[in-house]
């Protein structure tokens, strides 16, 4: 993983949605799947579920098209690299039938439209470490 995608304190994002909640996990760590080393494996749930949410400009409130998200799996002490995907002209993305029962990672690097943006809330990088038991939306990301 390029450590320009990380930094020493990483938010979690809040997700809003049905079902069991998220397992969520304080990241502090260069790898973020450190944190859930050892731990037992998410509850399982829907048998392909999907993560998504929205890229936004905080100061516009406009979906932001074109920034890579990155979806990592949770093996052990070390992220693996999934899938990457670009938000839609609205802003909106979205990783489609995924394993239940494990732990992801979500990263938004600062590059390409995102370059020279920070997040709103101040923090370096954002990302958010999650054990999928449902489907989740809402994982959303706001820069200014």
């Amino acid at each position: 993983m390029k450590r320009s995608i990380l930094a020493s304190l990483l938010l979690l994002a809040v997700a809003r949605h049905a079902g069991p909640p998220v397992s969520r996990v304080a990241l502090a760590d260069s790898d973020p799947c450190a944190a859930v080393a050892g731990l037992p494996a998410p509850p399982g749930g829907h048998p392909r579920p999907t993560i998504g949410g929205r890229v936004t400009d905080a100061t516009l409130g406009l979906g932001i098209e074109g920034v890579s998200v990155e979806l990592h799996r949770c093996s052990g002490t070390r992220s693996v690299p999934l899938a990457n995907t670009k938000t839609a002209s609205d802003g909106v993305y979205a990783f489609e039938g995924l394993a239940s029962g494990v732990y992801y990672f979500i990263a938004v690097p600062l590059s390409g439209p995102l370059t020279g943006m920070t997040p709103a809330n101040g923090v370096a990088a954002l990302s958010e470490l999650l054990g999928l038991g449902e489907s989740i939306s809402g994982l959303d990301f706001a820069f200014e």
